[in-house]
């Protein structure tokens, strides 16, 4: 074995992988018709690379790494390889745009291959994760100048007063911030109870100043007219000085977190303005995705990292849990007052897509060819909310039925089955170490809260069909 060449690939690996993260979050290009192409090109390019230095690094050492949950995680991860391979050999009736899906599968599986053997070191691991929220946050950064009517680009309103960064998408956007929203929680201390304490209190604050400069935002002016003068002075303060009254209320919770003594400010000042962008996004859907994150963090946490009796955790848990459900309801509801017509979009869809389903529910109708076959059986509703008939939908909104429309109920539980296998070793290992101080527990208690919350983020979306935001998630 040629240990220079093998160290060569390690360090392609090592760097390749955080670069492409980083590259592909917050690459786009405007003169082209699709300002974020240069995103797939990318990815194409650095997955690529990266899965085939894998490869010869491998035979270079002559050896597959190996580790006590290396065959239970890698099985079913082959099997739904196996799976899409199966689905368009076998069953898809339109290949070339069946096989552009195939590839994208042959990716992110390559790529999650490749995280599992090459980061099994925290330092490795870390290093990615820093570049990734490294990209969320200059994302974050660019949703501002777009929220403040900024944005020198050629693109800015495009989607009206929702954000949607370098990802080109509120939706993409939205689902990229609530992966890494947990992620980014995980750097506060929870092992010690005091801390844990003020940390929740410090959140809870600064998350109640996000939620309310959002919905000063949201609120149309007749409800200002309302008030009175006071309204129109709030209109005036909130909607016509925005840029200095979140700065207000951004300084007002710094200083929330002096009072209160927290030593570690500024994962909690990073959650503030991830919240804040998810919620400028206008995205139902990341309101749920984010929730759930968050819950499955707070659930997470309290059993495996803060060091809280049981009466206790339960108590918190119920308030917490319900709190946040309240005030996701409560945004939820609030939007879809505002456009009604994108959850009838959704539910006409998914009886669509129902519909092919039942011709081969088992073994699915072929990976990747939905926006060949749903034009037959699209509902006329859809044609009266869009106020067109030519329009295309290439995916039903749903990753969880396009799965089972794609691959059947076969193909759907082997998606579970990996998803399953993947908690159920995590949690083994967060129950086995007793030392609950360490990092690494943290940011495995994160990476799973983000996990949570972009699958349940796609049961109202596919964004994990999208390289922006897919590719993120195999690499988490």
């Amino acid at each position: 074995m040629n240990s220079k060449l093998s160290s060569f690939y390690e360090k392609i690996i090592s760097y390749g992988l955080p670069i492409a993260s980083f590259m592909v979050s917050i690459s786009f290009y405007l003169k082209t018709y699709d300002s974020c192409q240069i995103k797939i090109t990318m990815f194409h390019i650095f997955a690529t690379i990266i899965i085939i230095t894998w490869i010869m690094k491998i035979l270079e050492q002559g050896r597959i790494p190996a580790g006590r949950y290396t065959l239970l995680i890698i099985l079913p991860a082959l099997v739904f390889l196996c799976s899409g391979i199966v689905s368009h050999v076998f069953f898809s009736p339109f290949k070339a745009t069946s096989f552009e899906e195939l590839t994208r599968r042959i990716l992110f599986i390559g790529t999650f291959l490749v995280i599992y053997f090459e980061y099994s070191d925290f330092l490795k691991a870390k290093r990615l994760l820093l570049w990734m929220i490294l990209a969320g946050m200059l994302s974050v950064f660019y949703g501002y100048i777009q929220h403040f009517g900024m944005d020198p680009f050629i693109w800015k309103n495009a989607f009206g007063n929702r954000i949607f960064s370098t990802f080109g998408n509120p939706n993409f956007y939205s689902a990229y911030l609530v992966l890494i929203a947990p992620i980014v929680l995980a750097s506060i201390e929870l092992s010690d109870l005091k801390e844990t304490k003020k940390a929740v209190i410090a959140m809870s604050g600064i998350t109640a100043l996000g939620i309310f400069y959002c919905f000063t935002q949201f609120a149309h002016k007749s409800t200002y007219d309302k008030l009175g003068s006071i309204g129109a002075f709030l209109y005036s303060f909130f909607i016509g000085n925005n840029l200095v009254a979140f700065i207000l209320l951004t300084l007002a919770g710094i200083a929330f977190l002096f009072y209160l003594k927290i030593k570690k400010k500024i994962p909690l000042l990073a959650f503030y303005f991830v919240l804040t962008n998810i919620m400028l996004t206008r995205s139902k859907a990341s309101y749920v995705g984010v929730a759930a994150g968050v819950c499955a963090f707070a659930i997470f946490a309290s059993f495996f990292i803060s060091p809280v009796d049981r009466k206790t955790r339960n108590r918190f848990l119920i308030i917490f849990i319900t709190v946040i459900m309240v005030f996701t309801s409560g945004g939820v509801a609030y939007l879809l007052s505002k456009r009604m017509n994108s959850l009838r979009f959704r539910v006409f869809t998914w009886l669509s897509t129902k519909q092919m389903i039942d011709k081969h529910p088992v073994r699915g109708l072929g990976i990747g060819t939905f926006k060949i076959t749903y034009p037959k059986v699209r509902k006329e509703e859809i044609f009266h909310i869009e106020g067109k008939h030519n329009t295309e939908t290439d995916h039903p909104e749903n990753e969880h039925i396009e799965i089972w429309y794609d691959e059947g109920i076969i193909g759907y539980s082997i998606f579970v089955w990996l998803i399953l296998l993947l908690f159920t070793v995590s949690v083994r290992k967060l129950r086995w170490d007793v030392d609950r101080s360490k990092p690494q527990h943290r940011i495995l208690v994160g990476i799973m809260a983000g996990v949570v919350g972009m699958l349940m983020h796609n049961t109202m979306c596919v964004n994990m069909r999208f390289v922006s935001s897919g590719y993120a998630f195999w690499i988490a």
